[in-house]
């Protein structure tokens, strides 16, 4: 029962830990870096907005100068096609995430006070744990459910100008965000399945005790129980 407990504990702070550097951290979601004739072209997209730079080459003597731009989708800078679309989306997903960032705080305050509790709270106590848990198995796994289905599908096929060479086909992959995302949700649905196996859904029955004392008969000792 115990050892259960520590790996709840363990997967709930793994999953805390996760949201937060997805909310805080201004890590890519999707990610295209490579080499166009010249230049070094990197192309980043995360939460917060996107960057965009392509970097001459060491060594060689381009045309034209560096560029280096990161903006926020809101921003009326943001002139690509999917500035719009991940306004929205983006917005939804740090909504979701803050909401999982709060049910896990609640799920933590849930546990302790059962953990005060004779009877672990009965079957009241456990069906709340597990629903705060699947609300925050819900929200984190909807958040890059919307990047891919609402966000990434408009990196496809982008393009962008390298002064008058256009680049074309451009195809961000998926990058870190997506992948603490996806950890946060393994954490957060192997939290719930601790909390299913633990066994405390009913009162813990109290043992019987049976008073007994001893007689002493010459050099025996029996033990016989009280009537």
């Amino acid at each position: 029962m115990r050892g259960r407990a520590v790996y709840q504990s363990m997967f709930t702070i793994l999953t805390m830990v996760c949201a937060f550097v997805l909310l805080f951290s201004g890590i890519a979601w999707s990610n295209n870096q490579g080499n166009v004739g010249l230049f070094e072209v990197h192309f980043s997209m995360g939460l917060q907005g996107y960057q965009f730079s392509y970097i001459c080459k060491e060594g060689e003597i381009c045309p034209i100068d560096d560029h280096s731009e990161a903006q926020g989708y809101d921003s009326d800078m943001c002139r690509w096609d999917f500035c719009g679309p991940c306004k929205q989306t983006t917005q939804r997903m740090q909504a979701m995430i803050e909401a999982c960032l709060g049910f896990i705080g609640l799920y933590i305050v849930i546990a302790a006070i059962r953990g005060k509790l004779r009877n672990k709270g009965g079957f009241f106590g456990k069906l709340s744990g597990v629903a705060a848990a699947a609300v925050v198995l819900l929200m984190i796994c909807s958040t890059w459910v919307l990047w891919i289905a609402k966000c990434a599908n408009h990196f496809q096929g982008m393009t962008y100008m390298i002064g008058h060479v256009r680049v074309v086909n451009v195809k961000p992959q998926l990058h870190y965000g997506f992948v603490v995302a996806t950890l946060a949700t393994v954490t957060a649905f192997l939290a719930i399945l601790v909390e299913i196996c633990r066994r405390d859904f009913g009162p813990r029955r109290n043992r019987q005790r049976i008073p007994y004392h001893l007689i002493a008969i010459g050099e025996t000792v029996t033990i016989t129980p009280n009537n």
